[in-house]
């Protein structure tokens, strides 16, 4: 689970100036960096933590899912932190009007391994729907252009995982196996999706979806 903040970590607000020079974790992007694929190219304010304790509230933040850094914009000063880095970040979409929660995935027990980049978390209660954005590179051969080099297409794709506060494990999209997360809840469950007209492809659902699991597996 989430790693736990220091007793007395640092608190700085981005609507002041912030000594990012003092903040060790804070660095420019690297120029060996791949191209940059953001979740949402949208600057929205929220509040990181860092692993070192230090929190910055109010800050502009995007994340690139396909280097897995967290971008900041620090009064004009673009600065990126590594996903080891991290404890959690969160923002307000003012698009949807909701907040959106991010958590180190290395926080978690995921087959006994560490994953790198962040888990969006979906809901909150005994069973955390969560997701992991990450980008694939693909090489595309044009079948009527044989004679042209393959091109690097980026694909995003995004794994669902499912954690019990003792691990997390990844949730196929597929219906007979998304299901088999339910145990014998899951009639309950795929009638309740199928009466508000739910799908397992849209998260933000799903995310619903385990709330009312977890109202089920409580009674």
């Amino acid at each position: 689970m989430l790693v736990s903040g220091l007793a007395f970590a640092q608190k700085y607000s981005a609507k002041q100036i912030v000594p990012v020079e003092e903040i060790a974790e804070l660095k420019v992007r690297p120029t060996d960096a791949k191209e940059a694929v953001f979740l949402d190219n949208k600057w929205y304010a929220g509040n990181i933590r860092l692993g070192s304790g230090v929190e910055i509230s109010d800050c502009p933040m995007r994340l690139d899912i396909h280097n897995q850094l967290v971008e900041l914009n620090l009064s004009g000063k673009l600065m990126v932190v590594e996903d080891r880095k991290v404890d959690y970040f969160e923002w307000k979409n003012t698009d949807l009007n909701e907040l959106e929660k991010f958590e180190n995935a290395n926080n978690f027990n995921v087959d006994a391994s560490r994953l790198d980049g962040y888990f969006q978390v979906f809901n909150e209660g005994n069973y955390k729907f969560l997701v992991r954005n990450r980008i694939v590179q693909d090489e595309y051969s044009d079948p009527q252009r044989p004679q042209f080099a393959p091109r690097i297409v980026l694909n995003r794709v995004s794994d669902y995982f499912v954690d019990n506060g003792e691990e997390t494990i990844l949730v196929e999209k597929n219906k007979k196996e998304f299901f088999k997360v339910f145990d014998g809840l899951a009639s309950d469950v795929a009638a309740y999706m199928k009466k508000n007209k739910m799908k397992i492809r849209n998260p933000r659902e799903v995310g619903k979806v385990f709330d009312y699991y977890n109202s089920l597996a409580s009674k």
